[in-house]
């Protein structure tokens, strides 16, 4: 179970980041 927890925290942030840095890369566009 804690595990499952890490890699669903982990695709989170990811996702999070990733959101933020198009967003960014948008701006700049």
């Amino acid at each position: 179970m804690g595990r499952k927890i890490i890699i669903v925290c982990t695709a989170l942030i990811a996702a999070i980041t990733g959101i933020q840095f198009i967003r960014l890369g948008l701006q700049w566009l």
